[in-house]
């Protein structure tokens, strides 16, 4: 930035910079007469924020800041409804510019922010976490038919189930009404469980629902 020439003993001017993209220094020249001086730099460090997440269920959520600039910062610190995180299972990294939230639930989605620090001051960025915790319907992928019974497999894409989490409905016509069904037994381990029921001489159609 060069200055016009001042015939005054003093002078003031100004820059201002729209939508900077990255750190940076700046230089003013000031010149009379009788030459021109040179002023130190001014140092413009700029802090890319986190952006929003969007991370299934059970997954890890990364946030990043990413400092660019002369003057880096001191010192970071993520932060989640004004409450500072600390370092555990769940969370990492909190004092640095990458937060790793991990096993994710619906319990985590909303907004973090880091407050980065440096030599000449303080930005709050922040980003929107959001928890994907819808699943595909489930569906039976093989049958095994058993001496007395039937043994119906399927499989779930929600890694917190267990074989506690289905209960069976069972209807005569594939239309309904379905009515729960007691006799169902439910066995495996995620993702893989299997459903066994007994055999009747009643035609059934068997669906299943989340508990």
């Amino acid at each position: 930035m060069v200055t016009n020439v001042f015939s005054a003993t003093n002078g003031i001017t100004s820059i201002t910079v729209n939508n900077i993209q990255s750190g940076t220094n700046f230089i003013s020249t000031w010149s009379d007469q009788a030459g021109s001086v040179t002023n130190y730099n001014t140092i413009v460090e700029v802090i890319a924020g986190p952006g929003d997440k969007t991370v299934a269920y059970a997954g890890t959520a990364i946030f990043t800041v990413v400092p660019s600039g002369n003057a880096p910062p001191i010192s970071y610190q993520w932060r989640t409804n004004g409450i500072n995180l600390v370092n555990s299972a769940h969370y990492s990294g909190v004092t640095t510019a990458s937060l790793s939230i991990n096993n994710v639930t619906p319990a985590d989605a909303g907004v973090y922010s880091c407050l980065v620090s440096n030599f000449y001051g303080t930005v709050l960025v922040a980003g929107t976490l959001t928890v994907n915790d819808t699943f595909q319907p489930y569906a039976f992928t093989g049958i095994t038919n058993l001496a007395s019974s039937v043994a119906m497999g399927f499989t779930t894409a929600n890694p917190a189930d267990t074989a506690g989490s289905f209960g069976l409905q069972a209807a005569g016509v594939v239309t309904g009404p379905f009515t729960n069904y007691p006799f169902g037994v439910f066995s495996g381990l995620n993702p893989d469980f299997i459903v066994t029921v007994p055999k009747t001489n009643t035609m059934l159609f068997f669906r299943l629902k989340h508990n």
